[in-house]
């Protein structure tokens, strides 16, 4: 009985499963294998185990019993007989009495024997047994970590999911800050361009204003000197219109004058003195030539005199609108300074307001990007997480099918190797 569970045991210990770790189904090449190593461990072990084995448990007893009876009996009608019976001798009852006592004990050791021998198989049993457990144990180990595979191969599903909507929601309030910087920075340049508009209207408002206040200085000035001009333009014209009556005069004294000599020198008196009268009638002539230019000078000068007059007429109420447009002018352009300088101040504002618009644009747009940057990160991390977990749900799958194969070909081992 020893030696078969030293068989059994080697048998066991030379398996491919012990020995190798073979997890997936081993054909021919690896049985015989098995058969080899199983067969030379045999081989070279079986002279060291058997001996004691065999020897130790074998007892060899030879028995010898011879009995002889003789007896003699003799009657009348029964005839004769004889019995012959040998006697054991003490020695001999004593050999046969050693040896039924070695019998006894070596079946009480065979009893024992077969008694360990159920309790090793029940030990084997029951070490089966524990193995089966832990397999059972170790399958249900790896259905939890599939099952956790699954929930965290769900859940890194669930976050990239939600990293893309997250992505998502940031490229477009990226797209959103980048249609406010623009419109901003328009709406700054359109500040900008009102702002140089208003300051170039209160310069002209402003030189308008110097304009009329120097206007206003010199109207009323220009208003005395037409005045005052109007005066000496009246007198002017009298006096030139009197020298040219005056000259008109003095022509027709110098016509009249050559006529009374010419008349004279008609006479038969003044025929006696023809050469004394005719130097008198050509210096009368001459006279009334230089009279006659002189007359022609008293018209232009009475002309220029009259237009000089009608100038200094006309320059009074010219002076005196001038003085009242520069009165009126002078309010006129201080209000539409004020309101240039309030126009200014109002873009000046705008500016300052586009400008910070812009700024919160920028600052709101680098945001966005820096969002959506980080949410393409996230993106990333959540796919690799998500492939990671697919990956291992993967692994897990395939340790759990692992698994049972190599419980299914550890059971169909163990049948074929009863069956042998």
């Amino acid at each position: 009985m020893l030696l078969f569970i030293y068989i059994f045991s080697l048998f066991i210990i030379t398996a491919p499963n012990v020995m190798l770790k073979i997890s997936s189904k081993y054909g021919l090449g690896i049985n015989m294998f098995h058969v080899i190593v199983f067969t030379c461990f045999l081989y070279f072990t079986y002279d060291i185990v058997s001996s004691p084995i065999i020897e130790g448990a074998t007892i060899t007893a030879t028995y010898h019993f011879k009995i002889l009876d003789n007896r003699s009996n003799s009657g009348s009608d029964t005839g004769s007989g004889t019995e012959m019976i040998e006697k054991k001798s003490p020695d001999e009852n004593a050999a046969a009495t050693n040896a039924s006592s070695d019998k006894a004990a070596l079946d009480k050791a065979a009893l024992d024997k077969a008694a360990l021998d159920k309790a090793a198989l029940d030990k084997a049993a029951l070490d089966k047994a524990a193995l089966d457990k832990a397999a059972l144990d170790k399958a249900a180990l790896k259905k939890k970590a599939v099952d956790k595979a699954v929930s965290d191969k769900a859940t890194a599903y669930a976050a990239k999911a939600n990293a893309e909507k997250v992505k998502s929601a940031a490229d477009a309030a990226k797209v959103n800050a980048e249609k406010v910087k623009s419109d901003t920075e328009t709406k700054k340049k359109e500040a900008e361009k009102v702002k140089s508009e208003a300051e170039t209207k209160k310069k002209d408002a402003e030189k308008a204003k110097s304009d009329a206040e120097a206007a206003m200085v010199n109207a009323p000035i220009n208003s005395m000197n037409a005045l005052g001009s109007l005066g000496p333009a009246q007198i002017k014209d009298t006096t030139a219109k009197l020298a040219y009556s005056v000259a008109q005069n003095n022509l027709q004294t110098k016509i009249a004058e050559r006529d009374n000599i010419e008349e004279y020198v008609s006479t038969s008196v003044g025929r006696k003195k023809n050469d004394n009268y005719r130097s008198q009638y050509d210096n009368a002539t001459r006279a009334i030539i230089a009279a006659d230019t002189e007359l022609t000078n008293a018209a232009a000068a009475a002309a220029t005199a009259a237009t000089e007059l009608t100038n200094a007429t006309a320059a009074v109420p010219a002076a005196a609108t001038a003085l009242a447009n520069a009165t009126a002018a002078v309010p006129a352009t201080a209000t539409a300074l004020t309101n240039a300088t309030t126009a200014l101040a109002t873009a000046t504002t705008g500016l300052t307001n586009a400008t910070t618009a812009a700024a919160t644009a920028s600052t709101e747009l680098t945001n966005a990007t820096t969002a959506a940057t980080t949410a393409a990160t996230a993106l990333t991390k959540a796919t690799a997480d998500a492939d990671a977990a697919a990956t291992a749900l993967t692994r897990a799958n395939s340790a759990l099918t692992e698994n049972f194969t190599t419980q299914s070909d550890s059971y169909n081992y163990w049948l074929s190797f009863f069956r042998w």
